[in-house]
C-alpha cells in the first residue's frame, strides 16, 4: 500500500507541474525524484528526463530512499 501511494505522489508531481510547479517540486524534492522534464515552454530538455507520458509507469524503484518529508501545503484557517 505505502508503495503504492508513493508511486502515486511521483506521478502526481510530474502531472501537476504546470499546473502548482513550486510544491510539485518540493513534491519531487521529498521524494528524491530527478530527472523530470519541466513544464514550462522552451525550455531545454533531456530526452531521458521523465516527462508526463512516463507518469503512467513507476518511477520509483523497489528500496529508493526518500528525502525528508515536509508540509506540502498550509492549512487555511476559517478567519482567512
Amino acid at each position: 500500500t505505502v508503495h503504492v501511494a508513493l508511486q502515486l505522489a511521483a506521478s502526481l508531481s510530474v502531472l501537476l507541474d504546470p499546473v502548482t510547479p513550486d510544491a510539485a517540486a518540493r513534491l519531487r524534492a521529498m521524494l528524491r525524484l530527478d530527472n523530470v522534464r519541466p513544464s514550462t515552454p522552451h525550455s531545454p530538455t533531456d530526452a531521458s528526463a521523465i516527462g508526463w507520458s512516463d507518469a503512467a509507469r513507476p518511477l520509483l524503484a523497489a528500496g529508493h530512499a526518500l528525502g525528508t518529508p515536509d508540509i506540502l501545503f498550509r492549512k487555511v484557517e476559517d478567519a482567512e
